[in-house]
C-alpha cells in the first residue's frame, strides 16, 4: 500500500508553489519553533528534501532556490522537447529518396551496414539494407561504401527519424547520413 503525500506533511505546514515548478515546498516550525521546510517533485508522495533551519530568512531563500531550479529544470526540458521535435522535422524535410545512411555498431569489432531511404510516407521513411563494397583493406581494417540500389533481401523497414536527426535503429546502435567516403570496420578474420 502506497502511503499518500498527506502523511508526511506536518500539521499546520503551509504549502508554497510556483506556477510551471512541477515542485511544491510545505514550510513548517520542528521541535523547539525550528524553521523547516519539506519539497516534493512531481506526483512523489514520500519529501524529496526535508530541512531544519538555522533561521526563517534561511529556510525561505531555500525555498525560493528550490522552487526557481525546479521550474528552471522544467523549461529546460520544454525547450529541449520542442528541439528535439524540430530536429526530427528537420532531418525530415532534408531527407530525400535514394540518401543513404549508415550503421556502425558491435562489441570487440566494429561492424558498418548501409541503409537506402526508398520511401517517405508522412512522418515515417521506408529504408532497405544495401550492399557494401569494400574500398581498401589494411591490417586489420576494412573500409567499406555502399553499393546504392544493390538490395540485400525484400524487407523494407518503417522508421522515424529521432530527436537527434538519425535514425535509431535497434537499443545499442543508430543510423547517421553517410558522406560518401569509407568508413572503417573490423576485418574479416579480426573478430568476425
Amino acid at each position: 500500500m502506497k502511503i499518500p503525500r498527506e502523511f508526511w506533511i506536518p500539521e499546520g505546514a503551509e504549502e508554497v508553489n510556483l506556477d510551471g515548478a512541477n515542485c511544491v515546498v510545505y514550510t513548517y516550525l520542528g521541535g523547539k519553533d525550528a524553521p523547516c521546510a519539506m519539497s516534493f517533485y512531481g506526483k512523489k508522495s514520500k519529501a524529496t528534501d526535508r530541512y531544519r533551519f538555522a533561521t526563517v530568512e534561511k529556510r525561505d531563500t531555500w525555498v525560493a532556490d528550490t522552487l526557481a531550479n525546479a521550474k528552471a529544470w522544467e523549461d529546460k526540458k520544454a525547450e529541449d522537447k520542442a528541439k528535439r521535435a524540430a530536429d526530427k522535422k528537420e532531418a525530415m524535410a532534408k531527407a530525400v529518396v535514394g540518401d543513404i545512411y549508415y550503421c556502425s555498431w558491435g562489441y570487440d569489432q566494429t561492424n558498418i551496414d548501409f541503409y537506402e531511404i526508398v520511401a517517405k510516407k508522412g512522418v515515417n521513411i521506408e529504408i532497405r539494407k544495401v550492399s557494401k563494397i569494400l574500398d581498401r583493406s589494411e591490417r586489420g581494417a576494412d573500409y567499406v561504401c555502399a553499393k546504392k540500389g544493390s538490395y540485400i533481401g525484400e524487407e523494407v523497414i518503417k522508421k522515424r527519424f529521432n530527436g537527434s536527426g538519425n535514425i535509431t535503429m535497434n537499443s545499442y546502435s543508430s543510423a547517421y547520413p553517410w558522406s560518401g567516403t569509407p568508413k572503417y570496420e573490423t576485418a574479416w578474420g579480426y573478430g568476425h
